[in-house]
């Protein structure tokens, strides 16, 4: 796959006045931005998002919701200078295999993360790998920090940060992180993601279909999003705190402290 990135870049934020009880302060607005996917020629998605990182959004969402098994499978990804278009190339999935079927079945989506010579138990490793990410977390991200307006995600190999990103929109952010993996080339088996927002299915979804195997976040799941990750062997940690973290088992729950 060609990726020919043209995006020349956006200010992401507005400065402006606003008045409240104790008078009028400055305070900065986040831009939205919109961003419209082609396959082949079809419109195929319009996403609302930050206006950075497009090229790993577009590729993201097109792996994470099916339209494509791989990266082989595209030709060319083109990104417009103005950021508003994504053109993309190749052989689409089955129709039986995109949107909110999952392609793969059984118990064995995702090979488990093992951790260093160093952990005596993955259990020892899920606590390394929680407590870095939220350590990371902790440090806040710059835009969020200006505009306390949106949610983060990031891609960890072992307990070290290799992307991180922030957007208005959680999957678009999730997108972001999982086409940054596929252009890395890192095996997806020795990743776990972060993410700042709860966790619904289809987040569970996404993650499944980037075959990474750790999903981690700050807020708690959904029961659906609790099923579909046991289902295909998707390791969730939830409430992820530098205090500790939940994790989830045939609907009970046990807090594993750092």
């Amino acid at each position: 796959m060609r990726i020919d990135d043209r995006f020349t870049g956006k200010e992401q934020v507005f400065r402006t006045a606003a008045c409240g009880p104790a008078g009028t302060c400055s305070v900065t607005l986040i831009q939205e931005h919109e961003t419209e996917i082609f396959v082949n020629g079809e419109l195929l998605a319009k996403l609302v998002c930050t206006a950075e990182h497009l090229a790993e959004m577009a590729l993201g969402h097109l792996i994470s919701e099916g339209v494509f098994r791989s990266a082989d499978d595209m030709d060319v990804l083109i990104v417009s200078p103005d950021g508003r278009r994504v053109d993309v190339s190749g052989k689409t999935a089955s129709c039986g295999e995109a949107g909110g079927t999952l392609p793969v079945g059984g118990n064995s989506a995702v090979r488990p993360l093992c951790g260093s010579a160093e952990d005596r138990t993955a259990e020892d490793f899920l606590q390394r790998l929680a407590h870095a990410a939220a350590e990371r977390f902790s440090k806040d991200m710059p835009l969020h920090k200006e505009t306390r307006s949106t949610h983060c995600a990031f891609l960890m190999r072992g307990t070290e940060t290799v992307f991180e990103t922030e957007d208005i929109s959680r999957h678009s952010a999730m997108d972001k992180v999982i086409g940054r993996l596929v252009i890395s080339g890192i095996p997806a088996e020795e990743t776990a993601v972060f993410i700042s927002g709860r966790v619904p299915a289809d987040v569970v979804r996404k993650t499944v279909r980037a075959g990474v195997p750790v999903l981690m976040s700050k807020e708690l799941p959904t029961k659906e999003a609790v099923r579909l990750a046991g289902r295909y062997g998707l390791t969730l940690l939830s409430q992820v705190t530098l205090g500790g973290f939940l994790t989830f088992s045939e609907g009970a729950s046990g807090r594993l402290s750092g």
